[in-house]
């Protein structure tokens, strides 16, 4: 467990190395003047984009900073290229070979150093934030793999996620922000690669006041045609197929 003391929370997820949205929204938390943060980074930095070892740089330049591994930085370090257990196992009934190209080429891009930093990251961590317990975790504490969708019920997320105040979820790409009784479930959204329709890099900013949590989701443009550039320049694997997910912003 770890304690916060900071009562503004920043949750980034899914930047999938995509620096171009990260950048745009470093840059908005910095013209918020919330630098100074506690930041949490739900998993999947990296793979499906340009920009893996630039995106590490980015994040390593804030102190107060927390990862949770996510199922792609997984693929990563466990050099698991082949067998990605139930990887959207609704569209593909087996990997494809351009995404097992692409993790690849992502991990070769990354400095040692970096891989050694991911090999520490884990799967939950659990936050103490004043008297709130609150839970974050990939997909779910169990499987990062896992979808909780914003279309579950409200009896399912109780029934299933009750040992703690605050759940935070990522991996599905679509934002969504749940106050059931005392309970507060949260996704942040995807800063890289969004799928719920709109192409803009999202995060959450949680705020706590007087005790209570006021959550808000922030959606912030960046310039796609500059990671087509990238993607394009750098002979990214399995390009064509990322890019039109990217422009459609959904599957």
């Amino acid at each position: 467990m770890q304690q916060i003391k900071n009562n503004r929370i920043l949750i980034l997820a899914d930047i999938h190395s995509n620096n171009i949205a990260l950048q745009e929204v470093l840059g908005d938390i910095s013209k918020r003047g919330y630098e100074n943060s506690k930041i949490i980074v739900n998993g999947d930095v990296i793979s499906l984009g340009p920009c893996p070892q630039e995106c590490f740089e980015l994040l390593s330049e804030f102190n107060d900073i927390s990862f949770i591994l996510g199922n792609n930085d997984r693929y990563i370090i466990n050099r698991n290229f082949a067998n990605m257990d139930n990887f959207h196992a609704d569209m593909y009934k087996q990997v494809p070979q351009g995404l097992r190209d692409n993790l690849t080429w992502t991990y070769n891009q990354l400095s040692p150093e970096n891989l050694e930093k991911m090999k520490k990251w884990p799967k939950q961590i659990v936050f103490k934030v004043s008297k709130y317990y609150m839970s974050v975790s990939h997909g779910t504490p169990e499987d990062d793999e896992e979808n909780i969708n914003s279309d579950i019920s409200d009896q399912d997320l109780v029934r299933r996620f009750n040992e703690y105040d605050l759940y935070v979820f990522s991996h599905t790409h679509v934002p969504f922000v749940r106050k059931i009784n005392d309970k507060m479930f949260i996704n942040p959204g995807s800063v890289g690669s969004s799928l719920d329709g709109d192409r803009r890099a999202s995060y959450a900013i949680l705020t706590l006041n007087n005790d209570k949590w006021e959550v808000k989701i922030h959606r912030i443009s960046y310039d796609l045609n500059k990671v087509v550039d990238l993607m394009n320049n750098r002979e990214v694997p399995w390009r064509k197929s990322i890019l039109k997910i990217l422009f459609k912003a959904s599957f």
